[in-house]
């Protein structure tokens, strides 16, 4: 199995190129924005409430939105990605 197995080929778009097209980005900033705020709030809301915020609550508060944002990303160019196989031609060495 190499490793390429799971990326499109070379006349294709790249990972990175799917990551940043605007539909992926789009959604990836929605689901960062609903899913972040609703953790930040969970997680967060005594050191908002009283007014506490150090470095470190707000590294964690961008964490919160950077999770989402990267796990929306990649669910989105691997769905790209397995479609990609799944229409390529029998006998290339890649899974259907």
């Amino acid at each position: 199995m190499s490793s390429n197995e799971n990326y499109p080929p070379d006349d294709q778009l790249s990972w990175v190129q799917l990551a940043c097209q605007p539909s992926v980005v789009k959604r990836a900033l929605r689901i960062s924005i609903v899913v972040g705020t609703l953790l930040t709030l969970i997680n967060q809301l005594p050191a908002l409430l009283e007014d506490e915020l150090s470095t470190r609550h707000v590294l964690q508060v961008l964490l919160t939105y950077l999770v989402p944002y990267c796990v929306s990303t990649y669910s989105a160019v691997s769905v790209f990605t397995a479609q990609n196989c799944k229409k390529a031609p029998s006998g290339n060495g890649r899974l259907k």
